[in-house]
């Protein structure tokens, strides 16, 4: 995190060597725009630990990081670890729509497209393009997507005033609250 704000004009690529880390590099990624979290490290890569540190990247980051990048040194590792992300994927990303249903959200094809484009490279391509400004050490570019913020929906509680227009646990009622927050800074300048 040090490094990231004394180079606040510097972009960098974080992978973690450690399980126990992802949380740390999770939300380091979060307040700082220029960092990009970046695979995992190939023993950090075995399915129980990838899945659990994939499933705190999403809760964390949204679709802002890129899920697989191969450390493979062989090609048949490559294959292997390309088939078994994939999975991984499908899997990760059906329990996190599955939530997004359950509160009135409406999941579409270009929705889960856009989604496993921006996780298998798009957030990398994005991360490369976005200019940096100095002095905007925290957070992330307006353009990240707020879709797959997880701390967004589970506060996504519908004040009163807004019950009548906007009943909870409705794709409306999140979208509007969604649209409050946005607008609102979430960090002092």
């Amino acid at each position: 995190a040090r490094l990231c704000a004394r180079h606040p004009k510097t972009k960098f690529l974080l992978t973690v060597l450690d399980a126990s880390q992802q949380h740390e590099a999770a939300v380091i990624a979060s307040r700082f725009a220029n960092i990009h979290l970046w695979g995992s490290w190939w023993y950090a890569g075995l399915p129980s630990l990838a899945a659990e540190g994939s499933a705190v990247r999403l809760e964390l980051l949204g679709t802002q990081f890129t899920f697989c990048a191969s450390s493979a040194k062989l090609h048949d590792q490559l294959i292997y670890k390309w088939r078994q992300g994939r999975k991984l994927l499908a899997r990760l990303l059906t329990d996190k729509y599955s939530e997004l249903v359950d509160k009135g959200w409406r999941i579409s094809r270009a929705d889960i497209r856009r989604d496993v484009q921006t996780l298998l490279g798009g957030a990398y391509e994005d991360f490369l393009r976005k200019k940096l400004q100095s002095g905007s050490l925290y957070g992330r570019s307006s353009s990240t997507s707020r879709f797959f913020h997880w701390r967004y929906i589970k506060r996504a509680i519908i004040p009163s005033k807004l019950q009548a227009d906007n009943p909870p646990c409705t794709a409306r009622g999140v979208e509007y609250q969604l649209q409050q927050r946005e607008r609102k800074p979430s960090h002092p300048n």
